[in-house]
């Protein structure tokens, strides 16, 4: 018997599309919280309305979180019981029966779009030595600093700690040799010599800025929540990824087959066989 995938993930939107809107929020108090540093900070006069204005973001913040774990506890319950009679998976926890969805979907050749990510070295230092870095789809919008704790000499590769700002340290990379962090999307930082001479030293920094568009957000809420990935493409996805749009127009950017809208009460999907808006009826 076939996995009906279409009806398996509108029921999971009902839970990621909300998780996904949490987390914009919080980012969007963040934002606020680091204008008013920029506004008030080089004013001792106004030190009193930049502390109330931190207080009263980490509070919203938190009481969203709670928010966000509620949806996190919804869709445990539903992987584990319907979720998992639908999928054909025999898996008892939430994060099992996700792995489960990732083989399962691998096996059907289904889809969602893809995390849009890139980065941006800078550094701060004395040497001439370089950085790269490399990222997979677990990565998420994030500052890595790398701090030089042993200096490069002859003879001897440097030591730089790794601080994420999203989830803190990270360990240490020792020079030319690759360091990874799963949990982080990292799946390599290597750290080259300097020349001779001219080498990194201690508190040299390489400062990485990562930028991630989270274009799906069932790829967000099993990344986030199960540390999995959900097979995915930047072009065609089988899997429509975000939950029902209501629009007063049919779209006529940003199609692809099995994107589903809701216009005047009726819902609607998008044929590219035909290249037109085909009345959607479930199975």
């Amino acid at each position: 018997m076939a996995v009906e995938w279409d009806d398996f993930f509108d029921i999971v939107k009902l839970y990621a599309a909300m998780y996904k809107k949490t987390i914009d929020f919080n980012y969007s108090v963040d934002q606020g919280t680091l204008n008013a540093m920029d506004t008030l900070r080089s004013d001792v006069d106004t030190s009193d309305e930049l502390r109330q204005l931190i207080v009263e973001g980490d509070g919203y913040k938190s009481m969203n979180d709670t928010k966000k774990a509620n949806y996190v506890a919804l869709l445990n319950q539903y992987l584990v019981g319907d979720g998992a009679i639908a999928i054909q998976s025999s898996d008892t926890t939430a994060t099992n029966v996700a792995g489960d969805v990732v083989t399962f979907m691998t096996r059907d050749s289904e889809t969602v779009l893809s995390n849009n990510i890139s980065e941006a070295i800078t550094y701060s230092r004395s040497g001439d030595g370089t950085a790269a870095v490399v990222t997979n789809q677990q990565a998420r919008t994030d500052t890595i600093t790398c701090t030089c704790t042993t200096a490069q000499v002859a003879g001897n590769d440097m030591v730089f700690s790794v601080r994420s700002k999203r989830v803190g340290s990270l360990g240490t990379i020792t020079g030319n040799t690759p360091f990874s962090d799963t949990n982080t999307g990292l799946t390599s930082i290597t750290v080259s010599d300097g020349s001779l001479g001219n080498e990194w030293a201690v508190s040299d920094v390489i400062t990485i800025e990562i930028t991630s568009n989270d274009v799906s957000v069932l790829l967000s809420m099993f990344r986030d929540s199960y540390n999995v990935l959900l097979p995915n493409t930047a072009s065609s996805p089988t899997i429509s990824n975000d939950d029902i749009e209501v629009v007063s127009t049919f779209p006529t950017t940003g199609l692809y087959d099995g994107r589903q809208v809701i216009l005047g009460s009726v819902s609607y999907v998008y044929d590219l066989a035909t290249t037109s808006w085909v009345q959607f009826c479930p199975s």
